[in-house]
């Protein structure tokens, strides 16, 4: 973690860098000149949440990077609508709040003939040149807060690509870790009645009811075919046995971790925590009901394949 050191009491506020792109810098009648314009400043936001990285400071200095920054995006918003202006157009922006504007035409001008059209390329460079002066005065004021803020933003996401660097190949070393539990035939799954509730069981020490027993990735494979048949409204009741048997034999090759840390390791998609055990991400309340049957490795109800493919791990 970048601390700034100011005074005593700080308080931790996410900095952002935010690139707000001008989209209106040239009017749809700005004479092409042989310098482009600039479409696009760059600022520095502060959030308390939010995307980019966490940096520590005191108020007094979140405020004043904020204040940089709205005071550079309000001088870039008036060259922007004195551009606009010169070119025959009203527009209102505020490029702080945002990098959209509404913009009026005014009324149109007769067609141009020739002196016309050649003041009006004056005119337009002339904006332009005037454009370019006021985003580089306005950079420039804002130059201090650049060059306090650019090394603390750096040195943070270097910190924080570190860190997820690590967190990473912690996740890969627990997912080769558990693996050997994963890769055991012993799960199956007993569909209820309307297929609105699954049951999921270790059967390590008993023949399962029907089909050959699953490993971990082929049984995430299997129930997410049938959450997606489902509607997203699949009840998933996990045995609770067969859960702790799981952490028991994560136990034994020295792991220890919950039956969801051990879940999330194995499997691929995003699953979260339901009433009785994991469940798909865009799994929703169910409607519960009815008598089961079952399926395994080698079929529904004894009848077909796999459901699914198998995992990739």
């Amino acid at each position: 973690m970048i601390v700034v050191a100011e005074s005593e009491s700080s308080e931790r506020v996410r900095i952002w860098l935010d690139e707000s792109r001008v989209h209106l810098c040239t009017p749809s009648n700005c004479v092409p000149d042989s310098e482009s314009l600039p479409d696009h400043i760059m600022v520095f936001r502060s959030r308390h949440t939010g995307e980019g990285v966490l940096l520590s400071c005191t108020k007094a200095q979140r405020d004043r990077w904020d204040a940089g920054a709205r005071t550079y995006c309000a001088a870039a918003s008036r060259a922007v609508i004195r551009l606009s202006r010169a070119h025959g157009e009203y527009i209102s922006v505020d490029l702080y709040s945002g990098p959209f504007a509404s913009r009026i035409r005014w009324a149109r001008e007769p067609l141009p003939w020739r002196a016309r059209r050649l003041l009006r390329a004056v005119r337009s460079k002339r904006a332009q040149r005037a454009f370019r002066v006021a985003l580089e005065q306005a950079a420039e004021a804002y130059r201090p807060v650049r060059e306090e803020l650019e090394p603390l933003y750096a040195a943070a996401l270097a910190e924080q690509r570190a860190a997820e660097e690590a967190r990473r190949r912690a996740e890969e070393r627990l997912r080769e870790a558990v693996r050997p539990v994963a890769d055991r035939r012993c799960w199956v799954c007993i569909q209820g009645h309307g297929n609105s509730t699954v049951t999921i069981r270790h059967v390590a020490d008993s023949p399962p009811p029907s089909g050959e027993p699953l490993t971990a990735y082929e049984l995430e494979d299997a129930l997410l075919t049938i959450h997606r048949a489902a509607g997203r409204s699949l009840q998933l009741e996990w045995d609770p046995g067969s859960q702790a048997e799981t952490i028991r034999e994560c136990q034994e090759l020295g792991i220890s971790i919950p039956f969801g840390g051990w879940w999330d390791a194995v499997t691929q998609s995003f699953w979260k925590a339901g009433p009785q055990g994991p469940v798909p991400a865009d799994w929703r309340p169910p409607v519960t009901g009815g008598s089961s049957r079952s399926f395994g490795g080698t079929g529904m109800g004894g009848t077909g394949g796999f459901i699914g493919g198998f995992g990739t791990h």
